[in-house]
C-alpha cells in the first residue's frame, strides 16, 4: 500500500530540516492542529520561505501574554520596562503596593527608541472617595490624586493598546486602589508616539519623590 499520510510518530525528532522543504510548501491544510510539534522541528528551521501566504492563521498560532520579571519598587525615582517588541499592541502594567517617600503622584510615560514621551498625552485621571476629583493630564498618565501623602499604597493596573500602529497612536485605561485608605483612582488618555513602542516607564510628577514600597511588573501581547 502506497504512503499517503505522514503522521507525528512517522518523524523523528529535529528530522525537519530547512532543506527538506520546498518553498511555501507549508500551508494551512498541510497544518493539522498540534500536528506538527516543537520537538519535530529543528531550531530556526521554519523561514518566511517556507510559508505560502495566508498558511498561518490564528487559529494555527497560540500567543500567551508574555509576562515580565516583577521589579521591587523600594529605591529610585524611576522604573524601566525595555526592549519591547515592535510586534506588541497590548500591554498592562500591574502594581503591587506601590509607595512614594512624599507627595508626588505616580506617572507612566511611553516611550520609543529615542527615549520617552514627556508631553503630547491627552487624557484626565480622577480620584473616587468622599469627594470626587478630577484633573488632565499632559505630561503622562498619573494615577491622580488630590491629596497624595506619603504612606499611601497603590495596588491596580493600567493597560496600553495600541489603536495605530502605521502612525503609533496608543490609548490607556488603568483602575487603582488605596490600601492604606478607601479611595479608588481611575486614568485613560491618549498618546501618539514618534516611532514604534519599545519601553515603558513609572515615575513620578516631580521627579524626585523615590519610591519606598512595592513592587511593579509589565505583561504583553
Amino acid at each position: 500500500m502506497a504512503l499517503t499520510q505522514i503522521t507525528t510518530p512517522m518523524i523523528a525528532d529535529q528530522a525537519v530540516v530547512t532543506v527538506d522543504i520546498a518553498d511555501t510548501a507549508v500551508t494551512a491544510a498541510k497544518l493539522a492542529t498540534d500536528a506538527v510539534t516543537t520537538a519535530k522541528i529543528l531550531d530556526l528551521n521554519v523561514t518566511t520561505a517556507k510559508l505560502a501566504a495566508n498558511a498561518v492563521t490564528p487559529a494555527k498560532m497560540s500567543q500567551p501574554f508574555t509576562h515580565g520579571t516583577p521589579t521591587t519598587t523600594t529605591s529610585g525615582t524611576e522604573k524601566d520596562f525595555t526592549g519591547i517588541p515592535s510586534w506588541v499592541r497590548r500591554i498592562i502594567v500591574s502594581l503591587n503596593g506601590v509607595s512614594l517617600s512624599s507627595t508626588a503622584l505616580l506617572r507612566f510615560r511611553l516611550g520609543t527608541s529615542g527615549g520617552f514621551a514627556t508631553s503630547g498625552y491627552l487624557g484626565a485621571g480622577s480620584v473616587i472617595a468622599a469627594v470626587v476629583a478630577t484633573a488632565n493630564q499632559t505630561a503622562g498618565f498619573d494615577i491622580y490624586n488630590s491629596a497624595p501623602a506619603a504612606a499611601d499604597i497603590y495596588c491596580g493596573t493600567i493597560e496600553f493598546t495600541c489603536v495605530d500602529p502605521t502612525n503609533h497612536i496608543w490609548v490607556a485605561s488603568g483602575t487603582f486602589a488605596q490600601t492604606s485608605s478607601a479611595r479608588t483612582f481611575v486614568t485613560g488618555g491618549q498618546v501618539t508616539l514618534s516611532g514604534a513602542l519599545t519601553q515603558v516607564r513609572l515615575t513620578t510628577s516631580n521627579g524626585t519623590d523615590t519610591f519606598d514600597a512595592g513592587t511593579i511588573n509589565i505583561h504583553y501581547e
